[in-house]
């Protein structure tokens, strides 16, 4: 994955504003400690939030920073665990990877909730999570989605893994990226402006 991208040293606060600028010095604080002190039996993280607020970013950075330590990190998207198992579940797999999920050092899911769900899918998942939150392993998870819809998504039993067993970080404001893109077409616009002039 893009480390050199994402690091602690990358990321801005200059995005956010106000309260919403304190809470995410507070996540980030919490991320960059996480990773100073993980160890096998750290507890897992659920990282939650609307899209572009940094999820993605601190999750890398984390997981750079772990890496470096020695430790067995796995980093995918829900889709990509998901179509892997259901290839492995069905007999389609080029290679075994269910071991890995199930006992890697770390296992970080990027974007849960925007996978194709079926009912393979589903079970994997669970399967995933529940053997381990069983076995004490530590596990990141980042989505969009609240407890309430993750419950109407995936039911009870997952709901009650993630929010019992998770510690839950909380991101608030706007699209960072669409912030972005707005500061770049204004500085444009001016630049063009003052060409003209």
């Amino acid at each position: 994955f893009p480390i050199d991208d994402f690091s602690f040293n990358t990321f801005s606060f200059e995005y956010y504003e106000g309260d919403e600028q304190k809470k995410i010095k507070d996540i980030f604080n919490a991320c960059k400690h996480y990773a100073e002190t993980f160890s096998k039996k750290s507890k897992s993280l659920y990282l939650l939030g609307n899209t572009g607020l940094g999820k993605t970013h601190l999750t890398f950075a984390m997981a750079k920073e772990i890496v470096k330590k020695g430790y067995s990190v796995i980093y995918c998207t829900a889709q990509t665990m998901i179509s892997a198992l259901e290839k492995e579940h069905f007999g389609n797999a080029v290679e075994p990877l269910q071991e890995y999920y199930l006992n890697c050092d770390l296992l970080i899911l990027d974007d849960l909730g925007t996978e194709f769900l079926s009912s393979v899918a589903q079970s994997e998942l669970y399967n995933v999570i529940n053997h381990r939150v069983l076995h004490a392993l530590p596990t990141i998870i980042n989505s969009n989605l609240s407890p309430t819809q993750l419950e109407e998504r995936y039911g009870e039993r997952l709901v009650s893994r993630i929010c019992g067993c998770y510690q839950s970080l909380h991101f608030y404001g706007d699209d960072i990226r669409i912030k972005k893109l707005k500061k770049r077409v204004a500085s444009k616009k001016n630049k063009k402006n003052e060409n003209n002039t």
